[in-house]
């Protein structure tokens, strides 16, 4: 190639790149563009106009202004700018859409230098990240979920642990007491103190069955109940659970309102919808409670999601700050909140309605903003008189009998109590205090144990392992466990004629005629 020619072959080379490089910058995802010394767009390629919705004769000659959100802080912005005329920048920022919307940018930014060194312009090249945001979004709030389950289980097992110790307190001091009112007459003043002893006892199973029934270690078992007394006697707990400020009025239904259900999950939904309402009354207002009866058409049936039928209804109404149309299309979704973070897992209502759906029932919400929030519950409607509950007050003495039985407890003031009841009942009674040590009480003994009344909990072997030993070492022995919390975890795996639970705090009278009823059983 002669001298002459090649200037020319350099030139189409040099145009030959330059239209690759034009269609390259083109071609790429990125947002690219350029612009002069005084902030004002020169170039643009297709993916910006693309994401910020301009054509390029909007573009070219306005300033950066033009995309950069209003949202981002000022100082920020002119940081940006500054360091793109000494050198560059790199970082994260919003940008603004012609139709006004924001989105979420990561920026580079640099000089464009001349062939003498000078800078003659500034190029930035930017990549839309909202689906990346929206993902690390995600991730963090599964985190934060997780968190907030964990704590959950935290509480709840510290709460189930709580109520397992409270409960081998009550027996202790329910069974003492019960044998001090045997042996004081009627006449004597000390009577009716011990009996007020009886009575707080009472109602303080009745409070720690309600912290099982909170951390779900509690034993779930359907029974026929009065939709009134389960209200009726939450009374008190709820007007401590919403304050002085809040007015509570529980009204019962005109006739019996019976349904089948787990007493402790029923009062569990209860209080969840009562500290719900109570959240949206910060400054104060009505709570009110009311039990009814009707029977649910096919529309009405549609509203709770269950048949066509008979049912009881409970509805919880406030005169809080109401819900939006948004916020009622996904109050029951696990884990969704309106509350500030710490206050509230979003738990509350998702597990509600799993139990009332387990039971048959459903549930449904009316509310609006400024207006209150209106929860209904509705469960089927059952035949048949309720099932007394385990505080009942009346004292039925145990009849005893002249066996022998194993008792088998690792708390020692529990072992005594209950050994000293058998004895007094006639029945001849082994102590042990671990399953190792029940063991070789049996073992090699002549004549037959007749049952085994045990902890279910214990260190080392557990009262159900130590069932299936004593099966082989005793067949025709029966057994009695108990546990003063119930969750699935601690029941046993199987209860058939030989097996049955006993659950605590129990009275005296209460273990004599569990003991005598499982002795009796074929």
């Amino acid at each position: 190639m002669d001298e002459l020619a090649r200037p020319i072959a350099d030139v189409l080379r040099t145009s030959e790149m330059n239209r690759l490089l034009v269609r390259a910058v083109q071609s790429t995802h990125e947002m690219i563009c350029v612009t002069d010394l005084s902030d004002r767009f020169t170039f643009v390629n297709g993916s910006f106009l693309e994401h910020y919705g301009y054509s390029e004769d909007e573009v070219i000659g306005r300033h950066v202004s033009l995309v950069l959100s209003p949202v981002n802080p000022a100082e920020l912005m002119t940081h940006v700018l500054q360091s793109t005329r000494s050198g560059g920048w790199t970082g994260e920022l919003l940008n603004r859409r012609k139709d006004g919307t924001d989105f979420p940018i990561s920026l580079s930014t640099s000089q464009i230098s001349g062939e003498r060194g000078q800078v003659i312009g500034l190029l930035g090249v930017a990549r839309d990240i909202t689906e990346r945001r929206a993902t690390e979004e995600a991730l963090r709030d599964v985190e934060e979920r997780l968190r907030q389950a964990q704590k959950m289980e935290a509480v709840g097992r510290l709460a189930g642990g709580v109520a397992h110790d409270f409960n081998n307190l009550l027996t202790v001091m329910m069974g003492y007491a019960e044998m001090a009112l045997a042996q004081i007459d009627l006449s004597d003043p000390a009577h009716g103190d011990i009996e007020q002893v009886c009575e707080a006892a009472d109602r303080a199973a009745v409070l720690a069955r309600q912290l099982l029934a909170f951390s779900r270690r509690q034993n779930l078992t359907p029974q026929t109940l009065d939709l009134n007394d389960v209200a009726g006697h939450l009374g008190s707990m709820l007007q401590r659970l919403i304050g002085e400020d809040i007015h509570l009025t529980i009204t019962s239904a005109p006739s019996p309102a019976r349904t089948m259900a787990d007493v402790g999950q029923l009062e569990q939904v209860i209080i969840n919808l009562a500290i719900n309402a109570r959240d949206a009354m910060p400054t104060g207002g009505s709570l009110d409670i009311e039990v009814s009866t009707t029977d649910l058409d096919t529309e009405g049936a549609i509203r709770f999601g269950v048949p066509a039928g008979s049912y009881v209804m409970l509805s919880v109404a406030d005169t809080g700050h109401g819900m939006d149309a948004a916020t009622l299309s996904r109050i029951f979704e696990p884990f969704f909140t309106t509350k500030p973070s710490g206050h509230g897992t979003g738990l509350g209502l998702a597990t509600a309605n799993g139990i009332l759906r387990q039971s048959g029932g459903g549930i449904h919400v009316e509310s609006s903003p400024g207006k209150g929030s209106r929860f209904t519950v509705c469960l089927p409607s059952v035949e048949g008189a309720p099932v007394a509950d385990s505080a009942d007050k009346t004292r039925t003495p145990g009849a005893g009998g002249s066996e022998s039985i194993l008792l088998v407890e690792d708390d020692d003031v529990v072992r005594d109590l209950v050994g000293t009841v058998l004895r007094n009942r006639g029945y001849g009674v082994l102590e042990a205090a671990t399953g190792e040590d029940a063991i070789r009480l049996v073992t090699g003994q002549a004549s037959p144990t007749h049952l085994m009344l045990s902890d279910t909990v214990m260190p080392g072997m557990g009262g159900q392992e130590l069932a299936e030993r004593m099966a082989i070492l005793q067949p025709g022995m029966k057994v009695i466990l108990m546990s003063g919390y119930t969750d699935d975890l601690v029941l046993p795996r199987q209860i058939d004629d030989q097996m049955a639970f006993l659950q605590k705090p129990f009275t005296s009278d209460a273990l004599a005629r569990k003991v005598r009823e499982v002795l009796d059983s074929d």
